[in-house]
């Protein structure tokens, strides 16, 4: 089965995530990041089922949509790996924060 990874950067991603949403409801934030958690454990299931986004810098990279989070990542299906890089709020300028 595909192996699925969190950069530190996604990491971060989620921790802020968690610590907006707590602000207003903790059990909020404990569903939204256990759905988030989950749709990114679902990659090892069909790493390919998204299409790469060109307009994300041309590393092949790839979008799964959950719960108004854009879920960034690559596969690599030579090791059989899928690289978590970002998870970002949907409506956010996604491409600058890719592309330095």
């Amino acid at each position: 089965m595909t192996t699925v990874r969190l950069t530190s950067l996604a990491e971060r991603d989620l921790e802020a995530i968690s610590d907006y949403v707590a602000q207003h409801n903790a059990d909020a934030a404990t569903r939204l990041i256990a759905d988030l958690s989950r749709a990114v454990s679902s990659l090892a299931e069909a790493p390919m089922r998204q299409r790469v986004r060109t307009e994300y810098g041309g590393r092949g990279r790839r979008r799964l949509n959950r719960r108004g989070y854009a879920i960034i990542y690559v596969y690599d299906p030579g090791e059989d790996v899928v690289d978590v890089e970002r998870i970002l709020h949907g409506r956010r300028n996604i491409v600058p924060l890719l592309i330095p």
